[in-house]
């Protein structure tokens, strides 16, 4: 668990260092940040601690801890009278919160005791889409675990941040929830319970067809389950790093075994 923790707190450390440092002019355009806090994050904590033997006691007060700090943080914004609209917490394998700003409050933001560093969040867009045979799945269905199974994905939990999942697709399970093998998810793009990947997109059913298809058409771990989680909007448009970031804290709050 430790070991999963700290790659994705890897990954997004890579993923946010990358960003452009953002220098402040004079307007009060409002844009999107992510405000990195001072303290680890969750899996940094994890990292650090990792021959400690810890109680879920020990951990849950370390998240407490972390809320408490993202509060404060918050005060002190009131406190000093400036505008934050809040999108998203993280603590997982961040310590942050984004949100939208006016870029003349950055450098005040910077400031904050609390606050460690504050980033432009990017927007991303679609790549071009992976094929079965391309990333050698056949191969892979031949190999063996050390008990001389087949591997096959069974036990695994992917994440598929993307446009979501059609997850009504028979080569899917033809549902979502316990029964299914899409167990759910979320539509962080437009903030609600449902990531339904719409007939206009189909990129992330596509991709979760590539890792998990268990139908006609055969993924690279058939007998893996999913959780679905849409950073793209029904728009076409771009997915930002505040989103991203987020789905990426939900897979590991979910327990996903990879993304």
């Amino acid at each position: 668990m430790a070991k999963k923790f700290l790659s994705l707190f890897l990954i997004i450390s890579l993923f946010i260092t990358l960003l452009p440092l953002f220098k402040v002019k004079a307007d009060s355009e409002k844009v999107l940040v992510i405000v990195q806090l001072k303290s680890p994050s969750y899996s940094e904590f994890l990292s650090e601690n990792k021959n400690v033997q810890m109680s879920n006691s020990n951990k849950n007060s370390y998240l407490n801890l972390l809320e408490k700090e993202h509060n404060n943080f918050l005060f002190s914004l009131s406190g000093k009278r400036i505008y934050f609209k809040e999108r998203w917490h993280y603590y997982l394998s961040y310590n942050g919160v984004s949100g939208e700003v006016l870029k003349d409050d950055i450098e005040k933001i910077k400031k904050i005791p609390y606050v460690k560093d504050v980033y432009l969040s990017q927007t991303h867009y679609l790549d071009t889409d992976i094929f079965v045979p391309l990333i050698n799945a056949p191969e892979v269905w031949e190999m063996s675990d050390p008990n001389g199974l087949s591997v096959t994905g069974k036990g695994m939990l992917i994440g598929i941040i993307d446009t979501g999942i059609d997850y009504n697709h028979p080569d899917l399970g033809g549902g979502i929830g316990k029964d299914f093998k899409v167990k759910g998810g979320y539509d962080f793009a437009d903030d609600d319970p449902d990531p339904i990947d719409p007939p206009a997109q189909g990129h992330g059913t596509a991709v979760a067809g590539i890792a998990t298809g268990n139908g006609k058409v055969k993924g690279v771990a058939p007998d893996a389950n999913l959780m679905a989680y849409k950073v793209f909007p029904d728009t076409g448009e771009g997915a930002s790093d505040t989103d991203i970031i987020a789905a990426i804290d939900q897979a590991l709050k979910d327990g996903c075994t990879s993304v």
